[in-house]
């Protein structure tokens, strides 16, 4: 007699049928992550030299009328790590405490470094904002200078308005933890923010979240994390995570400000529940993509199309 009885065979996947579909499986992890890898490796390309020259530049002319140099030094993104080519400025904080700019107001101090670049830099786009200046070169560098006061424990900026200095800043307070979940989650954390900084710039420009929102939304996420340590997979657990909590400001650790997302507004803002969609939906076609194994979903997202 025949085996096995047609019912069964005929609703079940036969064993060769599996084995395919876990080949299929593995190939598009395989490919999703190193296409990852090489958006990164993109991402990473930042050109030190020429940024390097520029800040030089700038820290020769902004101390060329002082009897004392101001001291230049790399902030945000760059010291955190955090840089994405192509995404991020380049934040440079002037500490001009000991020289005979500190009893400038911070609106005075960027008005005086935005007029010594320009007698350098006579055809370079110079724009003075409440904090900083932003000097952007020909070659797509741009650099923001933010004046700075180090203290014995930290250092003040300007406030939001650029009228008066803010409280002290610990910058390094935020960094450490950030460096700390990074190495917990074998050094993936990192690259999964510059990953989230680049797949967002597919989004509408008012569901953009900024820099230090980001970090500070996968330093809660990944606190815990015991999911699979792949790009692929942090990747989507981070938007699920930001979908879920973007609702809710989250305490600035620096001091800078009372949370380092103020500008979405308060809880449950309009503001922050149309980011809280557009998080939601892109989380969702990640994982759709996954299911069908549909690498151009992925590649779309990150301007390869």
């Amino acid at each position: 007699m025949g085996g096995g009885g047609g019912k069964s065979s005929g609703s079940r996947p036969s064993a060769g049928s599996q084995v395919e579909q876990q080949v299929r499986e593995t190939e598009y992890t395989q490919e999703l992550n190193q296409f990852l890898k090489e958006k990164l490796s993109e991402y990473n390309r930042r050109d030190s030299e020429a940024i390097n020259r520029h800040v030089e530049t700038l820290k020769q002319k902004l101390s060329a009328e002082i009897e004392d140099f101001v001291e230049l030094k790399f902030g945000g993104s760059v010291s955190k790590h955090t840089y994405v080519n192509g995404f991020s400025d380049v934040d440079i904080l002037v500490n001009v405490k000991g020289t005979e700019l500190e009893d400038y107001s911070p609106n005075d101090l960027l008005s005086y470094f935005a007029e010594r670049i320009k007698e350098r830099l006579p055809d370079t786009d110079i724009h003075v904002g409440s904090m900083a200046v932003t000097v952007s070169y020909s070659d797509g560098t741009q650099i923001q200078l933010l004046p700075s006061l180090r203290t014995a424990t930290g250092l003040r900026v300007p406030d939001p308005e650029g009228n008066n200095w803010s409280n002290v800043v610990r910058p390094l307070t935020f960094a450490k933890k950030l460096t700390e979940v990074n190495m917990n989650c074998g050094g993936q954390v990192v690259p999964v923010i510059k990953l989230f900084k680049a797949i967002q710039q597919s989004m509408p420009s008012n569901a953009q979240l900024t820099g230090y929102h980001i970090e500070s939304l996968a330093l809660n996420a990944f606190r815990d994390y015991s999911g699979t340590r792949s790009y692929q997979e942090m990747l989507k657990h981070l938007f699920e995570y930001a979908a879920e909590n973007v609702s809710r400001p989250i305490s600035d650790s620096t001091r800078q400000s009372l949370h380092v997302d103020d500008y979405l507004g308060a809880a449950d803002s309009t503001e922050r529940q149309r980011v809280a969609a557009f998080l939601g939906r892109m989380g969702k076609r990640l994982a759709s993509a996954d299911a069908k194994m549909d690498l151009t979903v992925w590649q779309g997202h990150f301007g390869d199309e």
